[in-house]
């Protein structure tokens, strides 16, 4: 698995409503699974008040990070992100995936 630990944030939230999935709405285009995967292993730039800690001349600097995965487990569990931002309003983007030939 990618994530295996707990949340770090020290928040919890709990839906005050209850949605059946079958009526929860869909926002803006359908996109594929593979797209998720390359926007969550795509290189985001560290700058400003996020810039990383550099070793060797102990200072704080403007870096890249990036998730790469090397080889996949035999199976991969995805915990897609249902939510943005603080606010914590819920996404209702559809996600298209493949059942079979994975």
């Amino acid at each position: 698995a990618l994530y295996g630990g707990g949340s770090t944030a020290g928040t919890m939230f709990r839906s005050r409503r209850f949605t059946r999935f079958s009526q929860v709405e869909e926002e803006g285009e359908p996109c594929s699974l593979e797209e998720c995967l390359k926007s969550f292993c795509a290189e985001d730039v560290l700058d400003g008040e996020e810039r990383g800690h550099c070793s060797r001349c102990n200072k704080h600097v403007r870096c890249a990070k990036r998730l790469s995965v090397w080889r996949l487990p035999p199976i991969l569990v995805l915990h897609l992100k249902r939510f943005e931002g603080c606010a914590r309003r819920k996404l209702g983007a559809a996600v298209s995936f493949p059942l079979r030939g994975l």
